[in-house]
């Protein structure tokens, strides 16, 4: 009897986990467009223009420029944090998107590509803090 009482209990514990994963790989962390307003989230590696990509290879830490248009939209400022050598192998940033009217869309990852192009990665959900 107390064998079949540890069984169950084993069983249950490795039923509690496959439910507990299942339910986080389902959820996915939250909704990606909460971080970055309209803008839909890129397919992994989303190729940025050559006038994005240049600015975000050129440019100093929190440097903004304005884009007539560009992968999230008409009409935005994009300004970039430092540049660092990620764990990918690749160099990256993170870009703050603000539209014309002044209000913020979102915040991304761009990471330069083994062409040289910049491409956007995900939204990001924290704050780019100056330091």
């Amino acid at each position: 009897m107390h064998r079949n009482i540890e069984n169950f209990a084993k069983l249950s514990v490795a039923a509690l986990a496959v439910v507990v994963l299942a339910g986080c790989s389902a959820w996915g962390g939250g909704n990606e467009s909460a971080y970055a307003g309209s803008v839909s989230p890129a397919s992994k590696g989303q190729a940025l223009s050559a006038e994005v990509s240049a600015f975000l290879a050129q440019s100093a830490e929190f440097s903004s420029r304005s884009f007539p248009n560009s992968y999230w939209g008409e009409s935005v400022d994009v300004t970039a944090s430092a540049r660092y050598f990620a764990a990918s192998g690749r160099y990256c940033r993170e870009v703050a998107i603000d539209t014309a009217t002044g209000t913020q869309s979102g915040r991304w990852l761009t990471c330069e590509t083994s062409s040289g192009q910049w491409a956007a990665v995900r939204p990001l959900g924290r704050t780019l803090v100056a330091q």
